[in-house]
């Protein structure tokens, strides 16, 4: 009729009010509102498949369908970094890697990788986890030893077809204070 208008449908999000400096993971906090540049990696394996979504900040993995695949951890969260991430990384220096995960069900399993994003690969860390059903935060500390070209951090998600979130995501250098 003559008074009809238009709707429209927004997608909102409640982005983080954490920004950090000093992280070296891009949109780890997911604040930007987007999961860029994180993306699911499922290594074009047939019949393998998850949807991921941002649930109020947090990045879900949900619906996961899994293959009849050897490789255990071929569903993946994973950034790899840019060069501008591996300018920020000092050679020699201590770094923390912590996030915040918590899973549908109690002892989710999820292998933490971050290392060489290529053979022959090689790990800063790799620890195969238990996530807990209640929010909790993760952390690893290593030593990064020299320059790399190509790294990646990654959550193999395995065979377990239950829900997971992350959130938080954070790689930053360990300053230790003098006094």
């Amino acid at each position: 009729g003559d008074e009809c208008g238009f709707a429209y449908l927004f997608e909102s999000c409640e982005p983080s009010a954490v920004n950090d400096p000093n992280n070296i993971i891009e949109n780890g906090d997911f604040g930007t509102c987007t999961l860029a540049p994180w993306f699911t990696s499922i290594n074009s394996i047939v019949g393998a498949s998850v949807n991921t979504s941002l649930v109020n900040g947090t990045c879900l993995l949900s619906d996961f369908v899994i293959s009849n695949d050897p490789y255990n951890w071929h569903i993946q969260l994973m950034q790899p970094f840019t060069a501008e991430q591996l300018a920020k990384l000092i050679p020699g220096s201590d770094y923390t890697l912590s996030f915040e995960a918590y899973s549908l069900t109690k002892d989710r399993p999820c292998n933490v990788y971050f290392g060489l994003n290529g053979d022959p690969w090689t790990d800063l860390v790799n620890q195969v986890i238990e996530i807990s059903d209640e929010p909790e935060t993760y952390n690893f500390d290593f030593n990064f030893p020299s320059a790399y070209s190509s790294l990646v951090l990654s959550f193999g998600l395995g065979s377990d077809i239950t829900s997971v979130f992350f959130d938080n995501i954070r790689l930053k250098r360990t300053v230790f204070d003098k006094d």
